[in-house]
């Protein structure tokens, strides 16, 4: 039922942030040995088609977004709900792709826990 939705949600935050620490706290374990080689352009095009996607992905929430406005008991918060959500999502990615980018640099696996200690 609708009822149970926030706790869901609170859970969902929960094993989020949890994964967040874990994946930052892997990431930094060890130092690397060398400099991780790092690209501003990815020349691959199938790197940049699999990024494209991924945030993609991360910020598709916009097809449900008319119906959570419709659900909405204060519909005129809805501009502030789109904002909360989408800077919680960019929370979430930003600190794990800066982190890990810096630590293995090119040698990044999606996902990232599938990419080896250096």
């Amino acid at each position: 039922t609708l009822g149970e939705v926030p706790l869901l949600s609170y859970f969902n935050i929960a094993v989020n942030v949890a994964l967040l620490c874990t994946v930052v706290a892997a990431s930094l374990e060890r130092p690397p040995a060398s400099p991780p080689r790092t690209a501003l352009v990815a020349s691959d095009a199938f790197a940049f088609g699999s990024a494209f996607a991924s945030f993609g992905f991360a910020y598709g929430v916009h097809p449900v977004l008319p119906s959570v406005r419709a659900s909405m008991r204060s519909p005129r918060l809805y501009p502030r709900t789109v904002v909360a959500s989408m800077a919680g999502t960019l929370l979430f990615y930003l600190p794990i792709s800066a982190v890990c980018y810096a630590r293995y640099g090119d040698a990044v696996r999606s996902p990232v826990m599938d990419t080896p200690p250096l």
